[in-house]
């Protein structure tokens, strides 16, 4: 939207009314091409005839989805271009506009274009909030970071959303919010039961929560139910807890990367890190029979991460670091 604040915000909702009418209202139409550029001109003469005396445009990406062809047609009416990344972490296209900003002056000509979505491909749009979000310097996170933040191979739209708003976050520190930051992903599956997320950060403290709400939120996505999903985070909780403040003690925060898959009737969650090896094999059995006066410490986490999963596996290897791979079976 053009300008900020309740004036801004008012005429937002205009905008967003207009394109469900306009949406709703196309008289049977299944061509895609002629919907778009129909629907777009529509809104465009409307803002532009009716509230011309309050010089308000906005910016909009408008696609449409074929799932059957795996086609996305789209107008982008004066928006920052999304960039679309192939399953390689390669930048396939750049989908840039295709008309001016709508609001400015009627009957004003958009064309429609279309994409191809091959197996892995990922659509990533954003508003121009997110690249120039300020660090306290004032310098903006720039294209250019947003670019090689996406780069990397993502199996999930949502994991390349958690991934890109951590980087996001991390640059503005503390800084004032510049601009609002609003981002969505598209990703075509590489096959139908390809279900993954991960995450990789920092190995701090200050990190636990956000990754307890990247557990939470995935498997929300993977429509686990409540009980599954509490145990996760339980087991996120106390492993990520554990490798921050023995396997990484004394030494620089390394990563620690989170993979939760789900395959048929079960779940694995992976947790990475490179910290100190830590075999559970080797810790203590908790005790709990006796008194908590009397309890001797250690053990009790694991013991935990044991009773809500059904499988436990440890690796390390020095070059590779260590790798906790905890699963639960789905039942019917």
């Amino acid at each position: 939207m053009c300008d900020k604040g309740v004036g801004a915000a008012l005429f937002m909702v205009v905008f967003t009314s207009l394109i469900r009418a306009f949406s709703e209202a196309r008289d049977g139409a299944h061509d895609c091409k002629a919907i778009l550029t129909s629907i777009v001109p529509n809104i465009n003469n409307f803002i532009a005839s009716t509230h011309d005396s309050s010089n308000m445009f906005a910016t909009v990406f408008f696609g449409i989805l074929e799932p059957a062809t795996n086609t996305l047609h789209y107008v982008n009416a004066g928006h920052d271009p999304p960039c679309v990344i192939d399953g390689r972490g390669e930048t396939k296209a750049v989908l840039d506009t295709t008309g001016p900003a709508i609001g400015f002056m009627p009957d004003m000509e958009f064309e429609a274009e279309q994409l191809i979505m091959e197996p892995g491909d990922l659509v990533l749009a954003y508003t121009d909030g997110v690249v120039d979000a300020r660090n306290p310097q004032g310098e903006p996170f720039t294209e250019e970071s947003l670019v090689s933040s996406i780069s990397a191979l993502y199996p999930s739209a949502f994991s390349l959303l958690n991934s890109l708003r951590y980087e996001v976050g991390l640059h503005i520190e503390d800084a004032e919010q510049f601009d609002d930051i609003t981002m969505l992903a598209l990703r075509r599956k590489v096959s139908p039961d390809d279900e993954k997320h991960q995450i990789i950060l920092p190995g701090t403290l200050a990190n636990l929560p956000m990754m307890r709400e990247f557990i939470e939120q995935a498997c929300l996505h993977m429509r686990l139910d409540e009980e599954v999903t509490a145990a996760f985070k339980l087991a996120v909780d106390e492993a990520c807890t554990n490798i921050i403040t023995h396997g990484y003690k004394g030494r620089d925060p390394g990563p620690i990367g989170l993979s939760i898959e789900l395959r048929a009737d079960q779940v694995t969650l992976s947790i990475h890190d490179e910290g100190r090896a830590f075999d559970p094999d080797d810790t203590v059995t908790a005790d709990t029979e006796s008194d908590w006066q009397e309890r001797r410490i250690g053990g009790l986490g694991l013991f935990l991460i044991g009773e809500v999963m059904d499988d436990i596996r440890y690796e390390s290897k020095p070059s590779d670091g260590n790798l906790l791979i905890l699963t639960r079976e789905l039942s019917a």
